[in-house]
C-alpha cells in the first residue's frame, strides 16, 4: 500500500481522523465517482436562484440524470451491492 503525505486544515483533519479506517474507500469513492456531482448542486442552487413560485416549486423534479441514479442505487441496494458511501447518498 502507498503512503501519501498531503497537507490540509486542522478541521478537515479532524473530520478524517473520525473516518480513518475507511479513508482509502472513501477517497477511492471520491475519485470514481463524488457523492453528490456539482451539477446537483447547481441545479439545485439555480432553482433556487430564479425565484420560483410555489407552483414551480410543488412541480421541481430532478433531472433524468438524477432519476437514473437513483434507479440504479435502489437497484443495487435490493441486490446488497451497495458500498458503505451508496447508502449515504439514498
Amino acid at each position: 500500500m502507498a503512503i501519501i503525505n498531503i497537507e490540509i486544515p486542522e478541521e478537515l483533519s479532524a473530520k478524517l481522523s473520525l473516518i480513518q479506517e475507511r479513508l482509502p474507500e472513501v477517497l477511492a469513492q471520491s475519485v470514481d465517482q463524488p457523492l453528490l456531482p456539482v451539477q446537483v448542486y447547481r441545479y439545485i442552487v439555480d432553482f433556487l436562484a430564479s425565484a420560483p413560485t410555489q407552483q414551480q416549486i410543488a412541480d421541481f423534479q430532478p433531472t433524468d440524470e438524477m432519476q437514473q441514479r437513483l434507479r440504479l442505487l435502489l437497484s443495487r441496494a435490493q441486490r446488497g451491492e451497495l458500498t458503505n458511501l451508496e447508502e449515504m447518498e439514498l
